[in-house]
């Protein structure tokens, strides 16, 4: 397999063809394989390509532009309510892989170019920049159940009042 990049073409690593979860940044891509997270790239400025060493059991894993986000299951075998943190790695120019404090046990995640959010118990948890107002979370949602974001301006929420978005360029 060959991929078409900037005139050029490059091999696909040989772990594209495989059904797994999959994160991609600038110009880089991990993949959540067999319990272990992989990636490869030509970016890897800040370190993103390095997974850390205490990322023993990755569950979920998301990339922004220069940064990787992954959930580490630290308890039992169902997400869902179960111990577990968040570990980011990578580039931190605007605190998007610093993860707050008071998310705890988060069960979904998903980054954007240079911000991050993940959901826990008690709801929404947005960091990084705020550019186009990804952090301005609604304090009205009513458990959020997964969450989505597009490459810089926008996260959605489905929650148990349907689905709800926010930044920039959202059509009410």
């Amino acid at each position: 397999m060959s991929l078409h990049h900037e005139g050029s073409y490059v091999s696909a690593p040989d772990f594209v063809s495989y059904p797994w979860p999959v994160a991609s940044g600038y110009r880089f891509a991990c993949i959540l394989k067999n319990g272990a997270i992989e990636c490869e790239g030509t970016n890897n400025n800040f370190g993103q390509l390095n997974p850390p060493s205490s990322l023993d059991k990755p569950l979920v894993i998301a990339a922004g532009e220069n940064h990787v986000c992954a959930i580490n299951k630290s308890g039992a075998d169902n997400l869902a309510g179960e111990s577990s943190s968040m570990i980011c790695w990578g580039g931190n120019t605007y605190g998007e892989s610093t993860v707050p404090s008071e998310l705890e046990n988060p069960f979904a995640l998903s980054t954007s170019w240079r911000s991050t959010c993940a959901l826990d118990k008690s709801g929404v948890h947005c960091w990084g920049d705020n550019t186009y107002g990804i952090l301005d979370a609604p304090t009205n949602l009513l458990n959020p159940v997964e969450i989505a974001s597009s490459s810089e301006k926008r996260v959605c929420v489905r929650d148990d009042n349907g689905t709800t978005c926010w930044g920039t360029g959202v059509v009410e």
